[in-house]
């Protein structure tokens, strides 16, 4: 059954916290909070419940709500639920903090690629998450002397448990020819699979254990 969502507007310091937010977010995540809602305004409501004092509880969306009053905006859009235990809160509140699935890192570097730097800033990536974003999302095959058609048998990759250097981060920054997307796709996850670094948790960690056998296994050749 589809219900009816009503948004309405309140004053953020009328809102209340509640008392087992989990979530935390660090000054640079604040800074780019800070920045995203002076670029695109409150494009995502507040999640309160109401509680039997009529106090506004919130659920979903807490850091955006003490940045607002910090801000000084006057209003914030909300949706109020009535008649939700603390249980369902909870577990709402979660799934509002959570994210269900995992993003496609070859498809997330190429729509980030499109991103300016200034816009970039706002989003909830650390310097750390877009080295392994972009490091992931480009690699010229050819170049590197694979052939990734299906009637050849793929190059062999160190064993899983060979030594690796020590890997520093920076940011990086590649875009794919169109033409060659699926190519390093198909190999990037052929690599993912055989290693067995699907089993990683975040993807885009899979993505970038994936480059460094491949650039390994490639060496002799650059």
């Amino acid at each position: 059954m589809t219900t009816q969502i009503k948004i309405d507007y309140f004053p953020p310091g009328l809102l209340v916290p509640n008392p087992w937010n989990s979530n935390r977010v660090g000054p640079d995540m604040e800074a780019r909070l800070e920045a995203s809602i002076r670029q695109f305004g409150f494009v995502k409501p507040i999640v309160v419940r109401r509680l039997a004092d009529e106090t506004l509880q919130i659920l979903g969306g807490e850091h955006r709500v003490r940045k607002a009053v910090e801000m000084g905006i006057e209003s914030v859009p909300v949706v109020v639920l009535e008649n939700i235990s603390t249980e369902q809160a909870k577990a709402l509140g979660v799934a509002d903090n959570a994210r269900y699935g995992e993003d496609d890192a070859l498809k997330l570097a190429a729509i980030l690629g499109d991103i300016s730097p200034e816009l970039l800033e706002m989003l909830p990536f650390d310097e750390k998450d877009l080295a392994g974003i972009f490091a992931s999302s480009a690699i010229d095959l050819d170049d590197l002397g694979f052939d990734d058609s299906d009637d050849r048998e793929m190059p062999e990759m160190p064993a899983a448990d060979s030594p690796r250097s020590t890997i520093t981060h920076e940011l990086m920054r590649f875009k794919v020819p169109i033409e060659d997307r699926d190519r390093v796709e198909k190999f990037m996850q052929h690599v993912i699979k055989s290693k067995g670094f699907s089993a990683e948790s975040d993807s885009m960690v899979a993505a970038g254990m994936a480059l460094v056998e491949i650039i390994n296994a490639a060496k002799e050749v650059l």
